[in-house]
């Protein structure tokens, strides 16, 4: 469990806990215990809360399932091309996924060279986190605009 926490900075889902062979009863005593901390709904911390941005973000694109990748403001920070700053993650899913605290974007677009793996996250490419951050532009520019 601590191999597979450190390749996804601190983090692992429910599912991969089950696949190593604990129980929900085992993960919700490790949970009482401390040695489990959750993060998102089927994500846990392995002996601490998360810290920092990077250990969030990577909690968030496992807590979005299969096929999910870092993405929007959140993958321009990651790229280095933006600070970080604590606030909303994006996380873009092939399906219509929904989870509190996490800013989900659902295309079913992606194809394999918009995806990439970064610092063991799953992240959207240079070129299409670019694209994704237009495109939110324009969206929000358009609805403050028809607010005004």
């Amino acid at each position: 469990m601590a191999r597979l926490a450190d390749r996804q900075h601190g983090n692992v889902s429910r599912e991969q806990l089950l696949a190593l062979g604990l129980t929900d009863d085992a993960i919700a005593y490790r949970v009482r215990l401390g040695r489990l901390h959750r993060v998102y709904r089927g994500v846990y911390a392995v002996g601490r809360p998360p810290r920092t941005v990077l250990e969030w973000s990577a909690a968030a694109v496992l807590a979005c399932g299969a096929g999910a990748a870092l993405s929007h403001y959140s993958a321009l920070a990651l790229w280095g091309l933006a600070g970080w700053t604590w606030g909303t993650i994006h996380v873009t899913v092939p399906c219509d996924r929904r989870l509190r605290a996490i800013r989900v974007h659902r295309a079913k677009n992606l194809i394999p060279r918009d995806l990439r793996t970064h610092q063991g996250i799953r992240i959207t490419s240079p070129a299409r986190t670019l694209l994704d951050c237009r495109s939110e532009e324009r969206r929000v520019g358009k609805e403050c605009r028809s607010r005004w």
